[in-house]
């Protein structure tokens, strides 16, 4: 994934960057390419932690289940839930599945 790579660091300032990653990465998710999935996921909410990434935290979780890494998915979800209080009644939309 050089090719997305380089996109997240040439647009990484870019207003919508957030929208676009978690489109592409809904994409991959939602044709089985569950780890090229959860690496642009993870990248959303780790480089843009202040964005609206609740659903790219959601994404990755599910990722990294149908991956089998059961560990990693046990504290992605952890911190979904998290989110999720800290964010309650803003939930809306979402990769997995459509918006």
């Amino acid at each position: 994934m050089a090719e997305a790579d380089k996109l997240l660091s040439t647009y990484s300032t870019h207003p919508d960057i957030v929208k676009a990653v978690r489109s592409v990465a809904g994409n991959y998710y939602d044709t089985k390419h569950y780890a090229e999935a959860a690496q642009l996921f993870r990248a959303a909410v780790t480089n843009w932690p202040a964005a609206d990434t609740l659903w790219c935290q959601e994404g990755l979780t599910c990722s990294l289940i149908w991956q089998g890494d059961i560990s990693a998915a046990v504290a992605a979800a952890d911190k979904l839930f998290i989110r999720l209080l800290h964010t309650s009644g803003h939930h809306q939309g979402g990769p997995v599945g459509g918006e």
